[in-house]
């Protein structure tokens, strides 16, 4: 399933003048470069592209242990102080989703 490329069959033509050593590690060299092409196009196939949680969803998975040690505060102080930045800012441009 490795087909050469046009571009590889040129520089092979001019390889002539180099030793067999030489040839062939040109040769592995374009082959591993081949295979690892393949591995990222096959890990990129595969690649799974999720949703981005929203806001209530994520905060609900928290228990409020979780929630303190990760916004230092507790939820309600939370919900005041995004209260207080909606009124200075105004809704459209904070958005709490």
């Amino acid at each position: 399933k490795c087909a050469l490329s046009a571009t590889f069959l040129e520089q092979l033509l001019h390889m002539e003048e180099l030793d067999e050593d030489e040839l062939n590690q040109a040769i592995l060299s374009f082959v591993k470069k081949r295979k690892v092409s393949a591995m990222r196009k096959d890990a990129a196939a595969k690649r799974r592209f999720r949703q981005r949680k929203s806001w209530s969803a994520f905060q609900s998975n928290l228990t409020d242990r979780q929630f303190r040690k990760m916004f230092r505060m507790s939820r309600e102080c939370f919900q005041l102080l995004c209260n207080r930045i909606e009124e200075n800012v105004g809704d459209a441009q904070f958005k709490s989703e």
